[in-house]
């Protein structure tokens, strides 16, 4: 991606034709003049600054691989103007993004005079659910609408409380400091800040009080970018790419799945972490109830290979088996909870087929090594297990393969999984499967619910 070059800053008025009920960011606040109050300070960027831009329907149908290729990292979306305007080219243009690889965001132009709620909802029907590495929502603040600031405010604050509580994700405000302090003036600094002002330079001097920094800057609205016809508001985001990255919450969680459990097999399934794809990562499996619950947990590393998952997820090695414990097969019916856990430390989410059920009898104590001086799986070219003495724990039941390995070419996915991986079930019983002492309930990680609020 080529070095994105900072264009000159021009301050421009608002255009004439420019229809009320239709406003992008800083349509107001581009011609923004000094307040009285001048309650406002320089907040010079923490280091590195990453390059963006936000659009409305006024730069028309964009090129956005053109836009990609062109050094830009983010881009905002106008979504609406309050409830009497949606944006035509919301849909592809929120779309487009995400398909180029371009960090996305959605701004509402927020009218005091409307029904916060009502735009709050349109916002969020429009966007529907954040998926991961997009920008949280933002509330373009920079109208009056004839009323009160203290009305301003109110309706401020019950749009940004909607919002959070419907996407999960604290709300930013985009806003300039001398319409900030003459037309709000209440403290919202624990909102990130997208502030509006074509200063120059490489530090925007004209912050509100209220904000020691700032997450994005809007320092210009006339720039010119490949794709797109036209002028163009641009950005910097404060902060290296990585940060970005890390404010969008582009960690994604982990996939997998439970496939089944058999008492021979046992739990057999796949996990894998979709930001670092071709690595080994823990599956937590719990029986008996969820984390958190006092249900008895362990651990196992979902490292195998599958050959059906080389295809369907893109890498290999990410099967994993748990062998069902002795103490659970009396007879009654238990369930597993199977949860992937986040390589880089994020939310851990329960696995799709989690609540399988098992009923396993008890061990018979004939044959199988159970009896005293009786080795395990006699005959069949198998030689009789030694030392299987007093407090020695039992060897794990035989498993019995009736399709080879490479029957996985036609056999269903789940059943090639418990047939193909059986094979590795006795010599990693051992050595994959990590428990708590008996008497210490679960160690370490399994204390916790391993899904991060």
């Amino acid at each position: 991606m080529p070095m994105r070059l900072t264009l000159p800053l021009l301050a421009i008025g608002l255009a004439a034709c420019t229809p009320t009920g239709d406003l992008s960011a800083g349509a107001f606040l581009a011609a923004e003049p000094p307040s009285a109050r001048q309650a406002v300070h320089q907040v010079c960027p923490d280091g590195e600054t990453v390059y963006g831009i936000d659009v409305s329907k006024w730069q028309g149908d964009i090129d956005w691989p053109a836009v990609a290729n062109d050094g830009v990292t983010f881009a905002i979306v106008r979504v609406s103007d309050g409830t009497g305007y949606l944006d035509e080219k919301y849909a592809q243009n929120w779309q487009g993004t995400r398909d180029n690889g371009i960090i996305r965001g959605t701004y509402q132009f927020f009218r005091s005079d409307d029904d916060p709620i009502a735009q709050a909802d349109i916002l969020i029907d429009r966007m529907g659910p954040l998926e991961p590495g997009d920008l949280p929502p933002v509330a373009d603040v920079e109208s009056t609408d004839g009323v009160s600031n203290a009305a301003r405010a109110d309706r401020l604050q019950q749009w940004l409380d909607y919002v959070e509580a419907a996407v999960g994700r604290r709300p930013m405000i985009y806003t300039g400091g001398y319409f900030w302090q003459d037309n709000v003036g209440a403290d919202f600094s624990s909102y990130p800040l997208w502030h509006a002002g074509y200063t120059g330079g490489t530090c925007p001097s004209t912050v509100a009080d209220q904000w020691p920094d700032w997450t994005f800057w809007q320092f210009s609205s006339s720039g010119s970018v490949a794709g797109i016809a036209g002028n163009v508001d641009e950005n910097r985001f404060n902060g290296s790419l990585q940060e970005l990255r890390d404010f969008a919450e582009s960690n994604r969680p982990p996939r997998g799945y439970l496939d089944g459990v058999t008492c021979d097999g046992g739990a057999v399934g796949w996990a894998q972490d979709q930001d670092a794809p071709d690595g080994a990562i823990d599956v937590h499996l719990y029986l008996d109830g969820e984390a958190g619950s006092g249900a008895q947990g362990f651990a196992v590393t979902a490292d195998l290979h599958r050959d059906d998952l080389c295809t369907a997820i893109g890498s290999c090695a990410h099967g994993y088996v748990f062998p069902v414990p002795d103490e659970f097969k009396d007879g009654a019916q238990h369930t597993v909870y199977a949860y992937g856990i986040d390589s880089a430390g994020g939310d851990n989410p329960l696995l799709s087929g989690s609540g399988a059920t098992f009923t396993c009898e008890p061990a018979t104590g004939e044959g199988e090594g159970e009896g005293e001086g009786e080795g395990e799986g006699e005959g069949e070219g198998e030689e009789p297990a030694e030392g299987e003495g007093e407090g020695e724990e039992p060897a794990p039941t035989r498993l019995v393969v009736l399709l080879p390995p490479e029957s996985c070419a036609t056999a269903p996915a789940t059943a090639c999984a418990v047939l193909s991986l059986a094979l590795l079930l006795r010599r990693r019983r051992r050595a994959r499967v990590r428990r708590a002492a008996p008497d210490a309930g679960v160690e370490g990680p399994l204390t916790a619910n391993p899904v991060r609020s």
